[in-house]
């Protein structure tokens, strides 16, 4: 049963008292769940829709699925609503930051399995946000990123079926 967070906190407050609210919210990580916005591909496959937790079904904003070679991507993370979704289950999330914290944007992006072969390319002008999204086969992978000719590369990188993992790249 989907119950949105304005239900839930009114059903909390009319039988436990704001004491309910409280305990509900803090106690409960289900509140927490409910809570946030959902992303559901398009039938096509070529975008997600962020779906308002509300419960009222409404897309709130879209999201193109990009391809390159055979790797599908999404770029994500600018604003609120973005970094409170949940989102499909793509295997690798790359995070890019500063090491203060700050997020950052425009990063090229090349994959490649770990014989040489190249998997997929993303240039800095897709990457509008500082998450990116992967949907990779599984297997074992060499990962680099560039900001401003500062290279940065994860080897190893083993993508499981089922098993998502996120890689942090952080520049001064």
């Amino acid at each position: 049963m989907y119950v949105d967070c304005a239900t839930l906190t009114k059903l909390l407050l009319k039988h436990l008292g704001i004491l309910g609210v409280v305990w509900g919210l803090f106690l409960c990580n289900a509140a927490v769940v409910l809570c946030t916005p959902i992303t559901k591909e398009s039938p096509t496959g070529t975008s997600l829709h962020i779906i308002d937790s509300n419960g009222s079904g409404k897309i709130v904003a879209t999201i193109p699925i990009h391809r390159s070679g055979d790797m599908r991507y999404f770029v994500t993370g600018i604003g609120r609503l973005e970094r409170d979704a949940t989102y499909l289950s793509f295997p690798v999330k790359l995070v890019f930051s500063r090491a203060s914290g700050t997020y950052l944007a425009f990063i090229a992006v090349t994959i490649w399995k770990v014989d040489g072969t190249q998997v997929g390319q993303i240039p800095a002008s897709d990457v509008k946000g500082p998450w990116v999204f992967l949907d990779l086969a599984d297997g074992e992978y060499r990962i680099d990123v560039v900001k401003d000719n500062d290279i940065k590369t994860r080897t190893n990188v083993e993508v499981i079926t089922g098993q998502q993992q996120t890689l942090f790249f952080r520049w001064p």
